[in-house]
């Protein structure tokens, strides 16, 4: 994990042993992941002056705060945080930038628990959403969507500066939305707010963008995040034709349900690769149990997956060897004389949402090319 110690300086030791050990392990390329927001520490929140305490709707801040809790988050707009993002960002590319397997990172910044361009108030409805919403109209009355996505062009141009040799990912996530917010610059705020993001990363300079959406499950298609990905896929860039991918909502062999087959972990695998095949993105992150599991029959189909994804532009793709297929009403397809994987077990250790900063590369694979 890279932690800011204070201004210009910050400590590296965790993401160094990720970036040497994940080569080792079998990563065909390397997604890194640092995430302020929620997470900025407390000598720089004290140089903020535009910030406001919200509840957390997911994930968890570590040693800080978890979900249902209030937390300070800077605003994206705020002078002083973004310049001391850029610093972060900035000593980073002086450390990894120039590391051959270092292929993608995150862009982050107008961000709050996760690399997700999320806001407070944004997801779905729950304990969290009305108190947010509340705290945006009272305390920060001047946001709009106009302000969100210029904090997303400062935040792409440093991204292209400080990493001019990989992709930089945006993941995708519903525009925040509450009475009175629509405007004609984004008459429907949920839908068109990350449509503009995305916009201003295409015409960014220099920047090599990727589109992804989190949380890929054999539910996905038809979702918001899951369109925005394919309606990004064949666009072009100022450097040429976008990235597209997606990250699994948890490990398939540990929660088999929540990745489309409670009964039959291998197959949920399938599953949810199939999904994110059938789109037609370049790549897809999986977590590192999944990855790293000897399961004979997990490795041939990671590597047929992977096979696909590495295949020329235009090649078609074959279905997956699924074990058990869903009909049309979504049910499975059982094939009783199907084994589920061995040594797999039941149960969720990390949750829809993984934690964020560099646990996240302890918890997953790229594949794709």
């Amino acid at each position: 994990m890279a932690v800011a110690t204070r201004i210009g300086a910050f400590a590296a030791k965790r993401t160094d042993v990720i970036v040497i050990t994940e080569r080792s392990n079998g990563a065909l390329a390397q997604h890194v992941s640092f995430v302020p927001g929620f997470a900025t520490p407390q000598w720089a929140l004290d140089e903020i002056t535009l910030q406001a305490n919200f509840c957390i709707e997911y994930g968890f801040v570590p040693f800080v705060a978890k979900a249902g809790d209030s937390s300070a988050l800077p605003m994206p707009w705020d002078t002083t945080y973004q310049a001391l993002w850029s610093n972060f960002l900035q000593q980073v590319s002086l450390r990894y930038a120039s590391n051959p397997q270092f292929n993608m990172i995150a862009a982050a910044g107008p961000t709050s628990i996760s690399e997700e361009m999320s806001l407070p108030g944004a997801g779905v409805p729950d304990n969290c959403t009305a108190a947010n919403q509340t705290t945006w109209e009272a305390q920060m009355p001047k946001y709009s969507p106009e302000k969100y996505v210029a904090s997303w062009n400062s935040v792409f141009s440093t991204y292209a500066s400080f990493f001019p040799g990989q992709f930089v990912s945006l993941a995708v996530y519903p525009g925040l939305v509450y009475p009175g917010l629509a405007s004609k610059y984004a008459p429907y705020p949920k839908t068109d707010t990350p449509r503009l993001v995305i916009g201003a990363g295409t015409a960014t300079p220099s920047l090599m963008l990727a589109v992804e959406a989190n949380g890929l499950t054999p539910a996905s298609p038809g979702s918001l995040t899951y369109d925005l990905v394919k309606s990004s896929i064949g666009k072009t860039s100022t450097v040429g034709k976008l990235a597209t991918g997606f990250e699994f909502a948890t490990s398939a062999l540990l929660n088999p349900a929540k990745q489309g087959d409670a009964e039959d972990p291998t197959n949920s695998l399938c599953l949810s690769l199939q999904t994110g095949l059938n789109a037609g993105v370049d790549y897809l992150e999986i977590y590192e149990e999944d990855a790293v599991n000897p399961d004979p029959s997990v490795q041939a189909l990671l590597q047929t997956a992977a096979n696909q994804l590495l295949s020329p532009p235009g090649t078609s793709r074959s279905p997956l060897p699924c074990p058990h297929s869903k009909n049309s009403a979504g049910t499975v397809r059982r094939n009783p004389q199907h084994l589920p994987v061995a040594g797999a077990q039941p149960g969720d250790e990390c949750g829809a949402y993984c934690p964020h900063w560099s646990r996240v590369m302890q918890r997953r694979r790229f594949f794709g090319g």
